[in-house]
C-alpha cells in the first residue's frame, strides 16, 4: 500500500476508543479520523487525553495520526472535513444514545429505535462513500446495518457487522464439550473455524462445519462423531 491507511471512527465509547487505542499503538502506518458524539470542548479534551494514556504516547508529532472531531453533525458541515471521512479506506461505526442505560432495555429493539435519531442522521453523512467499507460495531447489529445501507444507498456488500464476543464464546464452550466427549484436550484459541453468525438470541447460528481438528472437519473426527 503506497501510503498510510486512513480509518475513519465515529463513536468514541467504549468500543470506539478502544479500536483506536489498538490501531494507534500498534500500526503506524494508520491515521485515525475520529468523530466524537461530545459536543463540549472540555469532554473533547478528556477523550483525546484517554488516547494518549492508553497507547502509551505524549503529546508530539505521533499525534498529528490522529484527527479529533468534536462531533459527526458539526464538522461534517465543513467540506473538507467530510472530504476526510469519505476518503477513509475503512469507517468503523460504534455510536450508540449513551443517555440511555443498557439496564432499560427489554430486548435489542429497544436499543435499536434508542439509537435510531442519530443513526439516520449519521447514515445521511456517510452518503456518498464509495471507497472503502463500514464496520458496525453498534447493536443490533442487523438492524443498525440494514438502516446504514437504507440511508446511506452504500452498497450492502461493503456493509459488515463485526462482532466476535458471542464466536469467542461459542470457541470457549466448544472446546470445554470436546474434552468432556472425546478427552481431546484443544485450545479456544486453536479453534479458529469456529465461528457465529447472526446475534444474542435465537437468531445467532455456530457454524460446527468449518472447524477443523488435526487437518480433518470436526464433524468427520472418530471420537466426535454422532456426539455432537
Amino acid at each position: 500500500y503506497s501510503k498510510k491507511l486512513e480509518v475513519g471512527i465515529i463513536g468514541l465509547g467504549n468500543i470506539g476508543s478502544s479500536v483506536a487505542h489498538y490501531l494507534f499503538s500498534e500500526h503506524p502506518d494508520i491515521n485515525l479520523n475520529i468523530f466524537s458524539r461530545s459536543y463540549h470542548e472540555q469532554e473533547k479534551e478528556v477523550k483525546e487525553q484517554r488516547i494518549r494514556e492508553l497507547a502509551f504516547t505524549s503529546a508530539g508529532s505521533e499525534l498529528e495520526r490522529i484527527r479529533m472531531f468534536r462531533s459527526i453533525d458539526g464538522e461534517l458541515t465543513v467540506e473538507g472535513e467530510k472530504k476526510r471521512l469519505l476518503d477513509s479506506d475503512i469507517i468503523v461505526y460504534c455510536a450508540r444514545n449513551q443517555n440511555v442505560p443498557f439496564s432499560d432495555f427489554k430486548d435489542r429493539d429497544d436499543e435499536f429505535f434508542t439509537n435510531l435519531g442519530k443513526l439516520k442522521e449519521d447514515s445521511e453523512k456517510l452518503r456518498g462513500y464509495k471507497k472503502g467499507i463500514i464496520l458496525i460495531a453498534t447493536n443490533p447489529l442487523e438492524l443498525t446495518a440494514e438502516t446504514i445501507a437504507l440511508i446511506s444507498c452504500v452498497n450492502r456488500n461493503r456493509i459488515i457487522g463485526a462482532s466476535y464476543i458471542d464466536t469467542l464464546r461459542f470457541r470457549s464452550v466448544l472446546s470445554e464439550q470436546i474434552f468432556n466427549l472425546a478427552k481431546i484436550n484443544v485450545s479456544s484459541e486453536k479453534l479458529e473455524g469456529a465461528v457465529v453468525i447472526g446475534e444474542h438470541g435465537p437468531e445467532m447460528v455456530p457454524i460446527y462445519s468449518l472447524v477443523r481438528l488435526g487437518g480433518k472437519k470436526f464433524l468427520e473426527h472418530k471420537k466426535l462423531r454422532g456426539k455432537i
